[in-house]
């Protein structure tokens, strides 16, 4: 497995924890909620870099 690879598995676990948390949390202060979500839309940018990396280079 490839740096981008791990990278990749790291982005997509960290995601599925955050959600999961979100799901299953109940009164978040609005200002966590936030944070967490504009996180989470962080590391998905972040995530779509990786793929096309990784497209890149099975090309």
């Amino acid at each position: 497995m490839n740096r981008l690879e791990e990278e990749l598995m790291f982005y997509n676990q960290t995601i599925a924890n955050m959600e999961h948390y979100l799901e299953n949390k109940k009164n978040i202060p609005y200002e966590r909620w936030f944070f967490i979500h504009a996180f989470i839309d962080g590391l998905k940018k972040g995530r779509s870099e990786i793929l096309q990396q990784l497209k890149r280079e099975c090309e």
